[in-house]
């Protein structure tokens, strides 16, 4: 009778200690979900509160057909801050560094500021058409088509 209950007690303390670790690791797993989910979260909210908009006259685009540079206005219409060092600039489906200056002086991309890309490189044959795609680090973006006329 005795070995009986010593086996008991045996399985008891093992299946204890076995729930211990179990507790212990859904613990760690769940809370490692809850900060997944909440930085998710964040990044959805400022994703939903982001907008950018090409302001630029898409007939007169301001194109320096010398230094191959080409001029996209783009305004931040959204809520949130944006950053202009990380945006992408897709010209063609292409993707082309660039430099950035803020409308009106400023040092950050706020709600309501414009800001002037000047895109490199942009080799554009007289009286053709392409396509501009400014993407945002939150996600924000705009597409334009435009032609480029008679260039000097």
């Amino acid at each position: 009778m005795a070995a009986t209950s010593a086996t008991h007690l045996i399985f008891f303390i093992a299946a204890t200690m076995l729930a211990v670790v179990l507790v212990g690791s859904f613990t760690y797993i769940i809370n490692d979900l809850n900060d997944a989910m909440e930085a998710r979260g964040i990044a959805e909210s400022k994703s939903i509160r982001s907008r950018v908009e090409i302001i630029n006259d898409l007939v007169a685009m301001p194109y320096n057909n010398t230094s191959k540079e080409l001029d996209i206005y783009v305004k931040n219409t959204g809520a949130e801050v944006l950053f202009e060092n990380q945006t992408l600039m897709l010209v063609d489906g292409i993707d082309h560094n660039y430099t950035t200056r803020i409308v009106g002086g400023g040092s950050d991309w706020t709600p309501g500021v414009t800001v002037v890309f000047t895109v490199k490189d942009c080799y554009f044959a007289a009286d053709s058409d392409h396509f501009i795609k400014v993407i945002t680090s939150y996600g924000a973006a705009d597409t334009k088509e435009f032609r480029i006329g008679s260039l000097p």
